[in-house]
């Protein structure tokens, strides 16, 4: 597939409930944009299918990028997603993690082989949903073939997304 297909919706607001979040929006539109696109591209086509002045907005008003990155200071919607994105990474990168620390306002994992060095920690932003990485040691002290590349960890999610 060469095209990634979108759903926008705008004019409304968020809503939240118990961790979810959703959005009850006046208008909608479906789009397609390539696989290959970058950024501004996508930021390109959202500003021409909602007809919003993008020298108005841009700086101010843009959407996440489409693949999240791992790093410090990177924001997640809820604990969920960052454990999402964690399970892609790991799947991307051929790794498995185990789960170090977890409880409701911290999260934090490490690499599944004892000694290595790739670790992250996450944090609950003060009153809000929301999850930070706060610490993150990218760098593996481990041999690739001890990572357990069959990933018997990925959930039915995370392999969709891959697919």
């Amino acid at each position: 597939m060469k095209n990634v297909h979108l759903v926008l919706n705008w004019g409304g607001e968020w809503k939240s409930h118990h961790g979810e979040y959703w959005y009850e929006g006046r208008r909608a539109k479906a789009f397609a944009f390539s696989r290959d696109s970058n950024y501004d591209q996508l930021l390109d086509n959202v500003y021409n299918v909602t007809g919003i002045d993008k020298d108005h907005y841009r700086g101010e008003v843009a959407p996440r990028p489409v693949t999240m990155r791992l790093e410090v200071g990177e924001l997640f919607l809820s604990k969920r997603q960052l454990q999402s994105q964690i399970g892609s990474y790991a799947f991307t990168n051929q790794f498995q993690t185990r789960v170090f620390k977890s409880d409701t306002t911290r999260y934090q994992v490490r690499c599944i082989v004892e000694d290595c060095n790739w670790r992250l920690r996450a944090a609950k932003v003060h009153n809000s949903d929301y999850f930070q990485i706060r610490k993150f040691d990218n760098q593996h002290a481990c041999f690739t073939e001890a990572r357990f590349p069959h990933q018997r960890q990925s959930s039915a999610r995370v392999i969709g997304e891959h697919i």
